[in-house]
């Protein structure tokens, strides 16, 4: 089953200044919409965020250049993107079955957020890095 569009319509095309869901184009690589354009911004201390994404995790920063990559599920994305020494990943939080991964490329000094579906919560225990929950994800700003 692909969960790709479900997923790119439920966290890439909230806040999306591209011509709706009709503009969709699949990514080279197969991860989410390449047409993509995060155009919502909040004060110049925010900058550009996705509003489709928990808080945490929708923030673009003063980089402006974190890859968003949606897998369909986890293997997929062990396939086309592992992590280890290239690919850290720093925090990671579960909502229902959709998993958040926000981390650092440190070769590149870039960041990435990872949206992964259809993972169950053992796998995502599997994940090493720091978890966060729903509460901290309302606390933050």
């Amino acid at each position: 089953m692909n969960n790709i569009p479900k997923l790119v319509e439920a966290y890439q095309c909230a806040g999306c200044v591209g011509d709706g869901e009709e503009c969709f184009k699949k990514d080279i690589i197969g991860i989410g919409c390449s047409k993509h354009c995060a155009g919502t911004r909040g004060s110049p201390n925010i900058g550009r965020f996705l509003l489709g994404v928990p808080k945490g995790f929708n923030r673009y920063g003063i980089n402006e250049k974190t890859y968003t990559l949606i897998f369909e599920d986890l293997k997929q994305k062990i396939i086309q993107y592992p992590y280890n020494k290239f690919n850290l990943p720093v925090w990671k939080y579960l909502d229902r079955d959709v998993c958040f991964i926000r981390g650092l490329m440190p070769r590149v000094n870039e960041p990435f957020l990872h949206i992964i579906g259809n993972i169950s919560k053992e796998d995502f225990e599997d994940i090493r890095c720091l978890e966060i929950t729903k509460e901290d994800v309302e606390e933050m700003d």
